[in-house]
């Protein structure tokens, strides 16, 4: 039986199966996975564990040493599943150290997350854009939706178990531009807890996992202290 708000300690494909089984779905998945992964199989589960007009917001890993691995990655994705790459927003990251100790590569200080849809849903996908006017023709104007984030590299005194991560606010930004307060929100490879950090402050619903046991007990004990300090400052 699979629960909303709960962290499961085992493999993602072991989590989505049973959420398969149960016909449990999520309607957006935020998440970081490994290189290591098959990303083929990856997408065809969730595109049985996805709501309609639900979203993936993926971030590649980027490899220095094979930077087009990313590109082949989306390739390969669009050409063996349903699903089609539909948008890309940049996160700059700040603070970044200096790349010193390379005299040809530059210092990067950006990263992309990916936003995938499926193929025969790329002009219904949601996002959080609101109608702001509407033109003489009955064209409706929507507000804006920057495709750029500025925010931090990481959170501050979070352990990051020497795995790259994301920060509460660019997650925090992520949910106001595509995530609905009612909505659910997966992530496969829950690694220290920031998304679920993130979906504790916005107030959705979340559910992960995370084959670390480790990482899981760290995760919820980091919510339980994002709920605490919510609730002292009300």
């Amino acid at each position: 039986m699979i629960e909303t708000g709960k962290i499961y300690n085992e493999d993602c494909f072991t989590t989505m199966n049973k959420m398969i089984e149960s016909n449990y779905q999520v309607n957006n998945i935020i998440t970081q996975p490994p290189e290591s992964v098959n990303f083929i199989n990856l997408f065809v589960c969730f595109d049985k564990i996805l709501k309609k007009n639900g979203i993936i917001l993926i971030s590649l890993i980027y490899n220095k040493d094979s930077p087009i691995r990313t590109y082949e990655t989306i390739v390969n994705i669009e050409k063996h599943t349903n699903f089609k790459l539909a948008d890309i927003i940049t996160w700059i990251k700040s603070p970044v150290l200096p790349n010193n100790m390379n005299k040809n590569r530059v210092t990067r200080q950006h990263e992309e997350i990916y936003i995938f849809c499926r193929k025969d849903e790329f002009k219904t996908f949601k996002t959080n854009k609101k109608v702001v006017s509407f033109r003489e023709t009955g064209q409706p104007n929507y507000s804006n939706l920057n495709n750029v984030i500025h925010a931090p590299l990481r959170d501050k005194r979070i352990k990051t178990f020497k795995h790259n991560v994301f920060s509460t606010d660019l997650v925090l930004e992520l949910l106001n531009m595509y995530v609905k307060k009612s909505y659910i929100v997966y992530n496969p490879f829950s690694g220290t807890g920031t998304v679920y950090n993130a979906c504790v402050i916005y107030k959705c619903k979340f559910i992960g996992s995370e084959i670390s046991k480790e990482e899981v007990e760290y995760s919820r004990k980091r919510i339980i202290n994002t709920r605490l300090k919510l609730r002292k400052e009300k």
